[in-house]
């Protein structure tokens, strides 16, 4: 055999190798996607409100497990821009909070919105909306604690409203939290049954999750070095 030909041999059986290498990686790939689409363990979201946030008020919870619906309807009072208490404005009066969201068996967060009302007319913001938002299917999520509790966690999109101006923008869609203690839900972990609090001893906490800008700034940083280091490597060459 020729020196072409041992070469055109390796190269052929290397292919084979690497070829069943990759179908055996698929292979393992692929069950562990099932193993995660059957299997769905609740978690909290641990979610930290950041101000500009937004607080509610007798707020009443119920999930419907026969429909997979879960419902959170109260009063927004209050906008705090600095963390610090007491919040900054009141509203002029009592607006309205409103989120319908579809959440399935296993804690899979499916869609709805969340419908945050009032005006602050010391801020400008009279438009009748302080915030809109949407939950969007394999982004979002719904966090609880496993074996049940009062909290329930909330991602969402932004998509309006006067408070979302203050909301930082970054390279994606502006992204939002809610956090709603439900008190006296009777929540026992099980989203196969349904459960509802008294109507109006709820509250909750709404506001945006910041993109990390640091994080967004030290991805580029090490992008330019890496591309100056690829750029002097190939002078020498």
């Amino acid at each position: 055999m020729t020196t072409d030909g041992h070469v055109r041999t390796l190269t052929s059986r290397i292919g084979q190798t690497a070829s069943r290498r990759l179908m055996a990686v698929a292979s393992v790939a692929l069950i562990l996607v099932a193993m995660s689409a059957t299997v769905t363990t609740a978690a909290p979201i641990n979610l930290i409100p950041y101000p500009p946030d937004i607080t509610s008020v007798f707020i009443g919870v119920n999930y419907d497990a026969g429909t997979n619906i879960f419902t959170a309807n109260g009063f927004s009072s209050d906008l705090d821009l600095d963390g610090l208490a007491p919040p900054d404005y009141a509203l002029d009066a009592f607006g309205s909070y409103s989120v319908t969201a579809t959440v399935d068996e296993n804690g899979e967060l499916l869609g709805g919105s969340i419908t945050i009302t009032g005006e602050i007319t010391a801020l400008g913001f009279n438009s009748g909306t302080l915030l809109t938002g949407i939950f969007v299917p394999g982004t979002d999520k719904f966090g609880f604690i496993d074996g049940g509790g009062e909290i329930f966690e909330l991602t969402f999109e932004v998509t309006g409203g006067d408070v979302a101006t203050l909301y930082e923008s970054g390279i994606g869609p502006k992204r939002g939290g809610t956090i709603i203690n439900a008190v006296n839900s009777g929540f026992n972990g099980d989203l196969t049954q349904s459960f509802a609090n008294d109507g109006f001893s709820g509250s909750s906490d709404t506001f945006p999750i910041p993109e990390p800008a640091s994080m967004t700034i030290a991805l580029l940083g090490m992008g330019f070095l890496l591309t100056g280091h690829f750029w002097r490597r190939r002078r020498r060459a």
